[in-house]
């Protein structure tokens, strides 16, 4: 029932809107459904379905507010027209309020005493007994552990080691293989003044005072004394561990197949094939019970993940920039940064091990981080009807998709699936295969006609050579990606009367020009671009006010920056990569206060000399230098906030920059790599207290 979630979540925005409306009498009742809404999953089917089509009302609430809000700021100052627009709003509105109110009535009657059942099943914890069988593949995780315990800890009262990993990894297994091992000496008995081994298995409370109180009763044991903890949540680990905690990986390849020849021929038998498997019945209880815990915000955002294909990369940034155009991201008030609570999500979806393979540190491109089979499969679970993947023009798509991803499709011909083109409430388009992407124009357009409620249209690796212009007419569009196409040599002006997030048009060698009215995409948040221009024209990007993160990426003949770009002021990431003729930085990056991320590689004509342009970046955290011909060693003292610095590449580098110094107390991750005239690390690096890791490489 995660749409369920993913709509409720959406209504807390009208509630917004109704209080921006001064609807008042309306307000109260859209409160009091969303308080009593925690028996949402347990509603009949057909009260459901009612819920369902009401909610999707609430969406359509939300993208005409927020146009709204666009327009009053750039297409119309009229206040007939905005008057016109609010009275709209109200009016849907009050709709939605009267259809919320028949499903109050439906709902008093289908509720039952017995309702929270299903979550209370649902919250099972693994079952745990001592007795350990055969265990393939965790004998060295079993001795690091075991070592751990022998070799540490000693002298305190009570040593704390997590073990963090996801459901159904093999945690408790492994602190079963380490109870039972002959190197472990245990008391099981009489805990006063001896030393003693506590293990315990699936931990969730993160409450710090919670652990206090239990800490109080185990103060009997003697110095030495050590409990081995299990957690699916790395916050469990933080609050209960004394030592940093030891992450449970997956199995090698080499112990998978052993254990599935193990299990599969134990009676001698052959491996039977199913004709159909039911998804639901591979997701281990442990899963279900993690997912069970999450929050319905976090619940959504993990189901989204189903769109991307299972096993692959995924991009952070654009995780970030999908949750938020698709609407998954709420805030409280307006001084919030949308971007900034979607990080928070995903750290904690990753503290609760439901992606990992995290990459920070890569020197060009932004963080990445995978997610593992089990978990893919979860998303799909949870998603339910509300995606699919399509492959083949046979597919019977259901009419109450809303997303859909292309994958492994043969599209040399210009005709949507049947299926496909007869439901026209989708809300998302992606191609989200590397390598495979729309080929004709006609694809495009027959995807533009029939779904004007696309709020993500994704068609990078595409290779038609015209974007049509009836895009602009896809007024709900807030992320358009047409990235990796070898053909588009420009974009329709069209594209700047939508209300888009992201924009993104980099790897795009032909691509001659922007569309010349660019600076009126307001909202743009997120923008990417490969172009042939030697320079932007005024009034273009430095109009884009609300701009989170800048890739210039491969622009060959760009030979200059604008100073428009002082007027970005809530800029966060700036990276220009592979810019052969750019010289010099305009004297506006001083301006960038917010500026976080600082990415320069491959720009063989630009000396960063002028260092006093950039003084004014004190917010900077990471600072990426690559493929220059020179960097100066002068003392500057605005990087007290630096937290990462890679340099590779720099031929002419001998030794650290001494303005490093000025991040001695921040600087945690430092990289030098391909730099052949590296002499030696300088005396002053003991003065990095923060220095977490230090890498150098040829």
């Amino acid at each position: 029932m995660v749409l369920l979630d993913m709509l409720l979540a959406k209504l807390q925005s009208v509630v917004n809107i109704a209080r921006a409306l001064n609807m008042h009498s309306h307000l109260r009742k859209l409160e009091f459904f969303i308080g009593h809404s925690e028996y949402v999953n347990c509603y009949p089917h057909q009260v459901t379905k009612m819920l369902k089509l009401a909610l999707y009302r609430d969406e359509h609430v939300i993208e005409k507010y927020e146009i709204f809000t666009l327009r009053k700021q750039l297409l119309f100052p009229s206040r007939l027209n905005r008057f016109a627009c609010r009275v709209g709003l109200c009016l849907k509105i009050r709709k939605l309020v009267k259809k919320l109110d028949k499903i109050e009535e439906c709902r008093g009657v289908a509720l039952c005493p017995s309702a929270s059942a299903p979550r209370e099943r649902a919250l099972a914890h693994t079952q745990t007994s001592v007795r350990c069988p055969v265990v393939l593949g965790r004998d060295t995780d079993r001795d690091i552990v075991v070592e751990m315990l022998l070799t540490s800890g000693n002298e305190a009262s009570r040593f704390v080691i997590p073990i963090v990993g996801v459901g159904g990894i093999g945690k408790a297994t492994l602190a079963k293989l380490v109870y039972n091992d002959p190197r472990i000496k245990l008391v099981c008995e009489a805990l006063y003044e001896n030393n003693y081994l506590i293990v315990l298995d699936d931990v969730w409370n993160e409450d710090p005072m919670k652990w206090d109180e239990l800490k109080k009763s185990l103060v009997v044991g003697a110095c030495g004394s050590k409990i081995l903890v299990t957690t699916r949540n790395e916050a469990v680990a933080f609050v209960m561990g004394t030592v940093p905690p030891y992450c449970l990986k997956g199995l090698l390849s080499e112990d998978c197949l052993t254990l599935f020849l193990k299990n599969a021929f134990k009676q001698g038998s052959r491996v039977c094939s199913k004709t159909k498997i039911n998804q639901n019945d591979t997701i281990s209880p442990a899963l279900r019970a993690s997912y069970a815990r999450l929050p319905s915000t976090l619940k959504v955002c993990l189901a989204y993940c189903s769109i991307f294909p299972k096993g692959c990369v995924i991009e952070i940034d654009k995780l970030i920039q999908l949750w938020v155009a698709e609407g998954l991201i709420s805030k409280s008030n307006e001084s919030e940064d949308l971007e900034h609570i979607a990080i928070q999500y995903f750290q904690e979806l990753l503290s609760r091990s439901f992606f990992q393979d995290v990459e920070e540190y890569r020197p060009i491109y932004t963080s990445i981080c995978t997610m593992h089979d089990l978990v893919h499969d979860l998303a799909l679970s949870a998603a339910g009807v509300e995606f699919f993947a399509v492959n083949s023009h046979k597919q019977n798509i259901s009419g109450e998709v809303r997303r859909v991803a292309f994958s492994d499709y043969d599209l040399s011909g210009k005709e949507l699936p049947a299926s496909v083109v007869s439901n026209r409430a989708l809300r998302t388009i992606s191609f989200s295969v590397d390598g495979v992407g729309p080929m004709s124009s006609m694809f495009v357009e027959n995807c533009i006609a029939r779904f004007m409620q696309l709020r993500v249209l994704d068609i990078s690796d595409s290779c038609f050579d015209e974007l049509p212009s009836s895009v602009g007419e896809l007024k709900y569009l807030r992320y358009l990606d047409v990235s990796a196409n070898g053909s588009i040599k420009e974009l329709p002006d069209s594209i700047s009367k939508l209300s888009l997030q992201a924009l993104r048009v980099s790897r795009c060698p032909h691509l001659e020009w922007l569309p010349k009215d660019i600076g009126n995409l307001i909202s743009l948040r997120h923008l990417h671009i490969t172009t042939n221009e030697a320079s932007f024209p005024d009034k273009a990007i430095g109009c884009l006010s609300s701009l989170r993160s800048l890739y210039i990426r491969n622009c060959k003949n760009l030979v200059s920056l604008s100073e428009d770009l002082l007027h970005l002021t809530s800029l966060r990431t700036l990276a220009i990569i592979g810019c052969p003729r750019l010289t010099f930085f305009p004297s506006a990056m001083k301006h960038l206060t917010a500026l976080e991320n600082l990415l320069i590689v491959d720009c063989e004509e630009l000396t960063l000399l002028e260092w006093q342009d950039i003084e004014g970046l004190r917010m900077l955290r990471s600072l990426v230098i690559g493929g220059l011909p020179e960097l100066e060693s002068k003392d500057v003292q605005c990087l007290e906030n630096l937290q990462m610095l890679v340099l590779a590449g720099l031929p002419q580098l001998v030794s650290l920059p001494r303005w490093l110094e000025g991040a001695s107390a921040t600087l945690q991750y430092l990289r030098v790599e391909r730099c052949p005239n590296f002499a030696a690390l300088p005396k002053w690096l003991e003065n990095l207290t923060a220095l977490e890791k230090l890498e150098i490489s040829k």
